[in-house]
């Protein structure tokens, strides 16, 4: 699946023709009719990617990003604790895409963790807390094989141009027995077929890749990992963040509910929301 692959009209996963699914220009995403798998069209360079995961993504009002991450870490928080409740025991946890490292400010007191993600600005607040990050490829780890007993990637494979590489360099640094975990958006669901294309997680160009159960099972498995369990997963967000997400969804941007979003009781107010249309996928490494 290299990044050059979805430049054309053949599916990156199976090979076989796709037909366009929609536009959203200047990009266009298109489905595979044979494997259902969904992917974005357009040149998305580790360079292009690392300049625009900068500062303003995570501070902003356009229809990509956010507009204010970091009132964000208690959620963030309170679900990563709802996650590591269902890892196993182990030494040694990676977080790939680990933003600014409020999954591994919960997952410090089990595991010795590092976190690697390719936005420079997330990884420096991340270090600000302590937290040993490296900005790093997904697809090109900077450890030695078997280093982990645990991987993570919440949220990250959409995002990436090479999710097949990122996944064979997850096999090749967990040890034997090892386990992956992750969350990506399940593009089969019924909160996706009732949304269209004003579905909440197609927002282009960041996310890349539009999985179902089926099209993920087959990437894992091409890495050499084994899929153990699959379920539809929500998660702890502020009022304030459901707002936003409306908003950049229906009108494009959030500045209209700018007012709202800096209100103390929306961003202390915290839901649990679950469209099931979030896969938690665990997989693991065969032992040899």
């Amino acid at each position: 699946m290299e990044a050059t692959a979805v430049s054309g009209a053949i599916c990156p996963l199976c090979g076989r023709p796709t037909r366009p699914r929609f536009m959203k220009p200047p990009w266009e995403v298109r489905r595979c009719g044979r494997c259902r798998l969904e992917f974005t069209v357009g040149d998305w360079s580790p360079a292009a990617a690392r300049t625009f995961y900068g500062s303003d993504y995570f501070v902003g009002h356009g229809a990509t990003g956010y507009t204010d991450y970091p009132s964000l870490d208690a959620a963030l928080r309170r679900t990563a604790r709802r996650r590591l409740a269902e890892l196993p025991t182990g030494a040694r946890l990676l977080d790939i895409g680990c933003a600014s490292g409020a999954f591994l400010a919960e997952a410090h007191a089990r595991y010795r963790v590092v976190g690697t993600d390719i936005s420079f600005d997330a990884c420096q607040v991340a270090a600000e807390r302590g937290i040993p990050v490296i900005v790093a490829e997904a697809a090109a780890l900077p450890f030695p094989a078997g280093s982990f007993d645990v991987v993570t990637m919440w949220d990250t494979i959409e995002h990436l141009a090479d999710p097949r590489a990122a996944l064979s360099e997850v096999a090749r640094v967990l040890r034997p027995g090892g386990t992956v975990a992750l969350t990506t958006g399940d593009v089969r669901s019924w909160c996706r077929r009732l949304s269209g294309k004003r579905w909440h997680l197609y927002t282009l160009p960041e996310h890349r890749y539009f999985f179902s159960a089926v099209t993920l099972d087959q990437l894992l498995s091409e890495a050499g990992l084994r899929p153990v369990a699959c379920k539809r997963d929500g998660g702890w967000y502020s009022l304030a963040y459901v707002v936003e997400r409306l908003a950049k969804t229906l009108m494009g941007s959030a500045r209209s509910v700018s007012p709202l979003l800096h209100s103390a009781a929306l961003r202390n107010t915290m839901l649990y929301v679950n469209l099931f249309d979030i896969m938690l996928v665990r997989a693991s490494k065969p032992r040899q």
